[in-house]
């Protein structure tokens, strides 16, 4: 995070992770991060996006 916000042309950070990935949902949480909607991956499947602005 504190390298994104370094980068003056960079406004969002954004995460996809799967549903069942508690570990990596656990890791964002404190982040901010906001879901903003879902995408379906060929090789992961199901992804849930997620954003927190820079």
């Amino acid at each position: 995070m504190r390298r994104a916000a370094a980068e003056s042309g960079v406004t969002t950070a954004r995460v996809t992770i799967s549903p069942e990935n508690t570990a990596s949902l656990s890791t964002i949480s404190g982040f901010g991060f906001v879901e903003v909607g879902e995408q379906w991956d060929e090789v992961d499947g199901l992804e849930l996006i997620f954003e927190v602005p820079v």
